[in-house]
């Protein structure tokens, strides 16, 4: 439905959008713009001096027995002017322009960052939002850029066709009317751009399923399971589909295109033979045209033609840029459902309290967490525990606003969070995520969050040190300045499961927070390592909110208080003691996990 309101675009909102593209392309390619347009202008003007005017004026020269030094002379004048203008053109191409894009792509990039910063976790979890993400920064990018060209095209069509259009009226004024007939290409034209703005939607999903399946056999993210598994034919099936489903689009769509490009050829070359034997009739046999006439008809009739047809054809192109610049202004302009408050009240330390929090993903009927209540003290260290799928990391995300509640409220203090101005309330929290990601950064960037300093070099040392990583750094080439990863560069540090942990923590220790969230920091540790990491995190969080998320009850014991969610509910609070004495679900889980360790002592003494 949306794809048909697309095409069905009207023409006050085509120039409005275009405008739109165009207040942007002002924003974002101001030089590039202005440069390119009186480059166009120049080249317009040396383009009809040098290959229109001045082949009818040498052979109407001759034939009306003009002197030569006046020919000579003119023939010298407008070829120095165009090698002027050649050299400029031709350093403006290749020095200036290279120049001028990679800046102008530095703005761009810079916004299109900016505005994905501010999208919803949500967005990227929603496979249309994310479709339409993709289209913004790829076709709605590139269509401001076309903009600048069809602005640039549009002065110099102006200037081509009023020059070259006067030329032909002096010669001759019925020659216009042959460059009539290109003038109806336009409406064939704009069926045409029609057709391959449809094609573009339905290939750049079928591309997104084409990437996905390559993604799999060349990322390390997906080494071990395609080499031991066989999903690789499931996958290579899925690229065939993707493959099959681009071919029926292209016969269904370029059949179409085909046609709708042979009327375009036949409404040119009717144009262009009409006008040239016309000419040839003028000047052979009634003798009304000068033979430098003749020539210039038969030379430049077709551009002249060419010209008129493609003038037209920029109100589709400008109806293609404003197809394509819908996605990136929805993006733009999408307002967040979190929304970053830049003007609200600072966050205040204080109690974490919920209340009737319930919290459903997108058009899901099913609520992940449930009419939960629970205040967490100031300072306090609660553990979450429960079976996968029970809400935990969900009830984490709430916590630091990457979502907000379906029902119910938030506080700390006594501000509801969604009040609070949204990066100062999550600058509150510390986090280690479950699938933490490492970015092909420096250590230090790493565990700073931010650029480097050399001011820094005691807070990053220090919280390696309390991680436990700082002996494996040290004894790195580049310390603390390694590049993690080797995507970026050879001499990258391949860090271990429980190494990239243990960065990831360091993080925590680097950063001045209120709270601290862990969830499952320790998946890639050994129990001892677990148990020396959850210590050391209680001494260095002895002044601030810990909450941390694990599947080993173990790390629970030593909680303030252990909260068991089930069924996106907390279904019991207390103690481990406590706990243990209520003989419910936490007991259960906890005695079936002592079991297994006792176990599998048992038969390494065995």
């Amino acid at each position: 439905m949306r794809e048909k309101q697309r095409e069905r675009m009207q023409i006050g909102q085509v120039f409005a959008n275009y405008g739109a593209a165009m207040k942007l392309a002002l924003q974002i390619y101001p030089s590039k713009l202005g440069l390119t347009l009186g480059l166009y202008f120049l080249g317009s003007v040396f383009s009809f001096l040098s290959e229109v005017y001045l082949l009818r004026y040498i052979v109407n020269a001759l034939q009306l027995g003009e002197p030569t030094e006046k020919i000579i002379g003119f023939i010298l004048l407008t070829m120095a002017a165009s090698i002027l203008f050649r050299i400029w053109s031709a350093v403006y191409d290749d020095l200036l322009l290279p120049l001028i894009d990679k800046r102008c792509e530095v703005r761009l990039r810079k916004k299109i960052y900016a505005h994905s910063l501010q999208q919803d976790l949500a967005d990227y979890e929603d496979p249309a939002a994310f479709a339409q993400y993709h289209r913004a920064v790829n076709s709605g990018a590139d269509a401001i850029l076309r903009a600048v060209h069809v602005t640039c095209l549009i002065v110099s069509r102006v200037l081509n066709i009023g020059l070259t259009g006067w030329l032909m009226f002096a010669i001759d004024p019925i020659l216009l009317v042959f460059a009539v007939l290109p003038l109806l290409s336009g409406f064939l034209r704009l069926k045409s751009e029609t057709l391959y703005h449809t094609q573009r939607v339905h290939e750049d999903e079928i591309n997104r399923r084409k990437e996905y399946t390559k993604r799999t056999f060349y990322l390390k993210d997906f080494a071990k399971e395609m080499r031991m598994t066989r999903i690789y034919r499931v996958m290579l099936r899925r690229f065939r589909e993707a493959v099959d489903d681009y071919i029926r689009l292209q016969k269904t769509l370029g059949v179409q295109g085909a046609i709708v490009g042979a009327g375009i050829m036949l409404l040119l070359l009717g144009s262009l033979i009409g006008a040239e034997i016309y000419a040839l009739y003028g000047a052979l046999a009634a003798q009304t045209m000068l033979y430098g006439d003749c020539l210039i008809v038969l030379n430049s009739m077709g551009s002249v033609s060419s010209e008129l047809e493609q003038f037209f054809r920029i109100y589709p192109e400008i109806y293609g840029i404003a197809l394509h610049i819908t996605d990136f202004l929805v993006f733009t302009e999408k307002k967040p459902v979190v929304s970053p408050n830049p003007d609200g009240p600072l966050p205040t330390a204080g109690d974490i309290t919920l209340e009737h929090v319930s919290f459903r993903y997108g058009a899901d009927d099913t609520d992940v967490l449930r009419d939960v209540n629970l205040t967490i003290r100031r300072g306090e260290k609660i553990a979450i525990v429960g079976h996968n799928g029970a809400g935990k990391t969900t009830f984490a995300k709430l916590l630091m606003r990457l979502y907000d509640p379906t029902e119910g409220q938030i506080t700390v203090g006594e501000t509801d969070i969604r009040r609070c101005r949204l990066a100062a309330y999550r600058a509150q929290y510390g986090v280690v995520f479950q699938d933490h990601k490492q970015l092909a950064l420096t250590i230090a960037e790493n565990v700073l969050g931010r650029p480097y300093t050399p001011a820094d070099d005691a807070t990053v040392w220090d919280a390696l040190k309390k991680a436990g990583l700082a002996d494996v750094i040290s004894t790195m080439p580049h310390g603390i300045h390694t590049v993690v990863t080797r995507e970026m560069n050879a001499d990258g540090a391949v860090l271990s499961g429980g190494q990239a942990q243990k960065l990831a923590i360091a993080a925590i220790y680097a950063r001045d927070c209120a709270t601290v969230i862990l969830d499952e920091p320790s998946s890639a540790l050994d129990p001892i390592a677990e148990r020396e990491m959850y210590q050391a995190m209680r001494d260095a969080c002895a002044d601030r909110t810990m909450i941390y998320i694990s599947h080993r009850l173990s790390a629970a014991v030593s909680a303030d208080r252990i909260c068991v969610f089930d069924g996106g509910r907390i279904k019991e609070i207390g103690t481990h003691r406590e706990l243990m004495a209520l003989d419910g679900i936490y007991a259960e889980l906890f005695c079936m996990q002592a079991e297994h360790y006792v176990g599998e002592r048992g038969n390494e003494t065995v």
